[in-house]
């Protein structure tokens, strides 16, 4: 079984319904995204997925990259570069940026709110912030 040293939670919300939960999973070898759909939000027939290639299901979604309906939220080039600047995040930490710029309007009406972030023992020091 492998360490687990660092994993963060997140509310997704789409026009200000709950629509799912994002996490960031870091373990001794790599580093897991997950995507959960709101069982609420799953069962309510008029709700829309998030995007077509990820339609509404109860399990979970894996990858080992951020999902591109997240990625595509976050800004690029010199804006992205101020951002990391203001929050002192690593310009390659892409989960963290994500937490902290799309916390209230996006483009997509997308928004992801932070619920947990809890560090092991070992972590690697990159996933500090």
């Amino acid at each position: 079984m492998q360490n687990i040293f660092y994993v963060a939670t997140a509310e997704v919300l789409l026009e200000k319904q709950k629509v799912g939960m994002l996490s960031k999973i870091v373990t001794e070898n790599k580093e897991i995204y997950v995507f959960a759909y709101d069982q609420a939000y799953c069962e309510n027939k008029d709700a829309k997925p998030l995007v077509p290639l990820m339609p509404k299901i109860l399990q979970p979604y894996y990858s080992d990259i951020l999902f591109p309906v997240f990625f595509s939220l976050l800004s690029e080039g010199n804006a992205k570069k101020f951002q990391c600047q203001i929050h002192k995040i690593d310009q390659n930490n892409y989960f963290q940026l994500l937490l902290k710029t799309c916390v209230h309007n996006t483009m997509s009406g997308i928004k992801i709110r932070e619920i947990t972030k809890k560090a092991y023992k070992n972590k690697p020091k990159n996933e500090m912030s």
